[in-house]
């Protein structure tokens, strides 16, 4: 992106941001951390590989891995990877663990930049139980560094997946970067192509659903979900407009393991 796009996104992502409560709706077994947690208590995130830390705010940052196509400069779109509330590497982790190489997020990323000029970058947060406008604050930062590694002038397609809070995380971000790039004049080098949300947590995130007319939007929840019931899925389906598709699955939990290949 040129310099004048840059200067305006720098703007744009260092003012104060508004504050709001934070709405219940992310994963049942630490609803005590989404509500009511003691300032200043920073609780480890599940286990993430080795990544790049980007800075979004004093003392603030992101965990990001890239997975990057195997040319360079052909890349035709941005994929962003957003974890539910504890972080790590996102749903269908085998056996329920903290963390699998080969869960959902990894294996697609790979796949992806592979066999498609794709870029991916897979996120975690720095600790758990993050604030909601803290965390689409820093995937606008993470997009404009996606952005700027693609090295490429041609138009940039951006989808955001994410399960869980990231669900809720994705729609918000979505609609402050659309905000943001048709106020720079960068929506001809850029613009938001697809949004996913698996399980994802609907507080905080319905009226971003509803923004994102005209966006592609796949929701997919379980309707056996003890964590996050499947009406957070329903809710935001029923706020977005078209184009959107809305898939329950009988089985697979929060986690939905048994579901990867699906």
């Amino acid at each position: 992106i040129d310099e004048t796009i840059a200067a305006i996104w720098h703007d744009a992502l260092s003012r104060p941001l508004a504050r709001r409560p934070v709405e219940k709706g992310g994963e049942e077994d630490e609803v005590d951390d989404i509500v009511g947690r003691p300032a200043g208590v920073l609780r480890e995130c599940y286990p993430f590989p080795k990544s790049r830390p980007l800075h979004h705010g004093q003392d603030k940052h992101v965990n990001v891995v890239r997975h990057a196509p195997p040319t360079s400069g052909n890349t035709e779109a941005i994929v962003i990877f957003l974890p539910g509330i504890s972080g790590g590497v996102g749903p269908c982790r085998a056996g329920g663990r903290n963390f699998d190489e080969h869960a959902l997020f990894p294996s697609l990323a790979a796949d992806l930049s592979r066999s498609l000029p794709v870029d991916c970058h897979r996120v975690s947060w720095m600790s758990r139980s993050p604030d909601l406008d803290e965390m689409v604050h820093a995937v606008c930062r993470v997009v404009l560094y996606a952005l700027t590694v693609a090295r490429t002038a041609r138009p940039m397609r951006l989808v955001f997946i994410g399960h869980s809070f990231g669900g809720a995380v994705v729609f918000c971000a979505a609609r402050q970067l659309t905000h943001m790039l048709s106020k720079s004049g960068g929506s001809a080098r850029a613009h938001v192509a697809g949004i996913v949300g698996i399980s994802p947590q609907a507080g905080g995130a319905t009226g971003a659903a509803a923004a994102m007319a005209g966006v592609p939007k796949l929701i997919i929840h379980s309707i056996d979900d003890k964590n996050l019931d499947y009406s957070s899925a329903l809710l935001l389906y029923e706020r977005a407009h078209q184009p959107k598709e809305l898939k329950l699955l009988a089985t697979g939990g929060h986690n939905l393991e048994e579901h990867k290949q699906d």
